[in-house]
């Protein structure tokens, strides 16, 4: 009879665990991200076409300049 109580009591714990670890899954966000940078823009290596092994571009990404 302990047995029996003891394996009852091990499977509620267990369904009760992963019932709680499903609930809380992680939604991805919906919104867009805003950054903003304040500072100089240096365009040179764009004018000169001189990049660098270093250089990359950020894909997406929008300037505005005001």
């Amino acid at each position: 009879m302990n047995r029996k109580l003891l394996l009852l009591f091990f499977l509620f714990h267990i369904s009760f665990l992963l019932s709680e670890e499903a609930s809380h899954e992680v939604q991805p966000s919906t919104a867009a991200t805003n950054i903003t940078v304040v500072g100089t823009v240096f365009c040179d290596a764009c004018s000169e076409n001189t990049f660098s092994n270093h250089s990359y571009f950020l894909q997406g990404v929008k300037v505005q300049i005001m």
